[in-house]
């Protein structure tokens, strides 16, 4: 078993709003027992995370290049060394994420719960900044850095509302101005793979509905 230190912390960037991560390396699953708030435990074995390197996901190669390890039996390392750990991530894995985020703000400021929307705006906003980066070649950092990553890549308004998201209190404006650009950039990206997650998500409530409807006859 392997023990990293990853995200914000294990590159000393982080910010009042920001968690503890720690990933747990194993060569089967383990059990990881509940964690107080703000500490988040990662746990992952090692085939499902040679899997995700190879498919391109971020988050491994994420904690490759920059997870600090805390214990290693040695399949930390073995990792890290292998041609698997090279990969570079697929940026459009980001965009459903993006996009499942995006709708599920959406749905909470129908609701008149403006704190919870803003929080998914800036989950959204964060995938759509990733995607963009590993787009241009850029490996993006934490997400306290990638304020000045995406504004150095050439786009300073996504960067001012991530900025906004980030450290200042969120109103009501502002999340309707994420929501617009963030809807706008994803269908710059790739508006068929938008168009599919909005798709999917009318189907399922859809489906809701369709069972409180049969539920309610009975």
């Amino acid at each position: 078993m392997s023990v990293v230190l990853i995200g914000s912390v294990a590159r000393n960037t982080e910010t009042p709003r920001s968690d503890v991560d720690v990933l747990i390396l194993t060569e089967h699953g383990v059990h990881v027992p509940s964690t107080p708030r703000r500490f988040h435990v990662h746990q992952i074995d090692r085939d499902r995370m040679v899997k995700r390197l190879v498919r391109g996901d971020d988050f491994p190669a994420w904690c490759i290049r920059y997870g600090i390890p805390i214990w290693d039996s040695g399949l930390w390392a073995e990792i890290v060394n292998s041609e698997e750990a090279r990969v570079w991530p697929d940026w459009r894995k980001k965009l459903p994420h993006a996009a499942r985020r995006l709708l599920l703000g959406t749905t909470l400021l129908l609701t008149g719960d403006e704190d919870a929307s803003a929080e998914e705006m800036l989950y959204s906003v964060t995938h759509i900044a990733r995607a963009l980066l590993l787009r241009s070649g850029v490996f993006p950092l934490s997400r306290a850095e990638l304020v000045q990553q995406i504004e150095e890549a050439g786009y300073p308004h996504l960067a001012m509302l991530l900025y906004k998201l980030i450290h200042e209190r969120t109103t009501l404006p502002l999340i309707r101005q994420a929501q617009s650009y963030a809807k706008k950039l994803l269908c710059y990206l790739d508006a068929s793979a938008y168009r599919a997650v909005v798709l999917d998500q009318k189907s399922v409530l859809a489906r809701k509905k369709q069972f409180r409807d049969k539920k309610g006859v009975k």
